[in-house]
């Protein structure tokens, strides 16, 4: 059977993602919105910012693994890693990759990478390159209020420069486009930019099209993503280097795991990830 069908067992993929039906007619829809509001007032490329929520695990796993042959059970270490924060990614068009916002699920800063050690070097680094640092509650997805954190700390600041570098009024229309998460359309959110913000227009991804027309999931992510791993592997490599050379045999190396040492390492990955990917040619 194997012969006549060329079949062989192969690692299985997830379901195909399917688009709506008329998933090109409300992409055009889209685009043609975004193009009158940049002609109506004017806007320049640096104003207008896509930004779009990416998990990151804290335990970077495979599928495959080396065992004894004719194994019939085999364990990946990390393969059911549950442990996550959200990265909140945003891109500009004129080539600049936004400082991250990392959304981490509790309610004080214990929960967040160091702790109450935040006057640690590699923190303060971050820290003054914009990057936020945030807790959800009982999740670590975007609520209504670490999307309010993100508008009044990052992005608004981020517009009102980059207006005044194109000789703006601080206050000049700018474009934010967001998926339809029920977050982001809620009344409350947008009622909220409305109120506070009226001068930055927001437009939402159609609902399914992530895939096929937001830059910010469908060309960054992957690479970002990527980025992060290398980091987190080459610690892992150093951490494995270190035992060896300090006389640890082979069976004894043990990697530690713990969610606390985990989450710190996260920020080195993100300065390392936000370094190699903040290139105008790559974004």
């Amino acid at each position: 059977l194997k012969t006549e069908l060329d079949w062989s067992i192969r690692v299985g993929t997830k379901a195909a993602h399917k688009l709506p039906f008329n998933w090109e007619q409300q992409c055009k829809e889209l685009i043609l919105r975004v193009a009158w509001e940049v002609n109506a007032f004017q806007i320049p490329a640096a104003c207008i910012v896509n930004s779009d929520q990416m998990q990151c695990h804290l335990q970077h796993g495979t599928q495959c693994t080396y065992a004894k042959t004719g194994s019939r059970q085999v364990s990946i270490n990390g393969k059911e890693e549950k442990r996550a924060f959200t990265v909140m990614t945003s891109l500009s068009m004129h080539g600049t990759l936004l400082p991250f916002q990392n959304i981490w699920d509790g309610t004080t800063d214990r929960s967040l990478p160091f702790g109450n050690r935040l006057s640690k070097p590699i923190m303060a680094t971050a820290r003054e390159a914009g990057h936020l640092f945030s807790t959800a509650g009982d999740t670590y997805w975007s609520t209504l209020d670490t999307m309010k954190t993100f508008v009044e700390r990052l992005l608004v600041p981020y517009f009102q420069s980059a207006n005044l570098q194109a000789d703006r009024s601080p206050l000049a229309y700018c474009i934010w486009i967001i998926d339809c998460w029920s977050v982001h359309r809620s009344a409350d959110f947008r009622a909220y930019m409305q109120d506070e913000w009226p001068w930055i227009l927001l437009q939402f991804i159609p609902a399914g099209c992530t895939g096929v027309i937001q830059p910010a999931d469908a060309g960054m992510q992957r690479p970002l993503k990527a980025a992060i791993r290398r980091s987190a592997t080459e610690q892992v490599i150093a951490e494995i280097r270190s035992q060896l050379e300090g006389g640890t045999t082979p069976e004894d190396v043990h990697l530690n795991t713990k969610k606390g040492i985990l989450r710190d390492r996260t920020v080195s990955w993100l300065l390392h990830a936000h370094e190699q990917m903040n290139k105008p040619e790559r974004v």
